[in-house]
């Protein structure tokens, strides 16, 4: 997955190595769970200073509950070239989240995803999660909270995003 850390943060997955066994699925005999471990990441982007679960020190009592949308990436992309963000196409919104807690797993329904990957027979250009950075926490710096999860290449291999899918049979 890729981060970008700007007036939105936005990441992207994709799950090409799914693309074979799509033909395997058949329509509406399976759920999908997309599983995602939120991590605290404070130094990303040179400005986020605030993670979910973080008190909001303008509200005693409450803490910063970061909410999240899974869309469907339509633009084209490749984790080994170069990604223009700009570029990055927002498709339909299969599910939100949101968290008020890192350090945990979260799991996400994205049945209705799947199901449009299996009828397309490819996953095309995969997941966008995106969250508009609002300021959440209002601590000394005017801190935002945002989501940050491992990606595949973390050392943390137990905390690697992932696709869960069940047959209902």
């Amino acid at each position: 997955n890729l981060c970008e850390y700007d007036d939105v943060d936005r990441i992207l997955l994709d799950f090409d190595a799914l693309d074979a066994q799509l033909g395997a699925l058949s329509a509406g005999d399976f759920s999908a769970t997309l599983k995602l471990y939120i991590v605290c990441d404070t130094g990303a982007g040179g400005f986020v200073g605030a993670c979910p679960g973080d008190a909001d020190a303008d509200s005693p009592g409450a803490v910063a509950t970061v909410t999240t949308y899974v869309f469907a990436q339509n633009g084209m992309w490749d984790e080994n070239g170069t990604l223009s963000w700009a570029s990055v196409v927002e498709g339909a919104k299969y599910a939100s989240f949101s968290v008020s807690q890192s350090g945990q797993w979260v799991s996400v329904d994205v049945t209705a995803l799947v199901e449009a990957w299996r009828a397309a027979g490819s996953t095309g250009n995969g997941i966008v999660l995106s969250q508009e950075a609002y300021p959440v926490v209002r601590a000394d710096n005017g801190s935002i909270a945002v989501l940050g999860i491992n990606s595949r290449e973390s050392s943390q291999t137990d905390e690697r995003p992932y696709l869960e899918i069940r047959l209902n049979h």
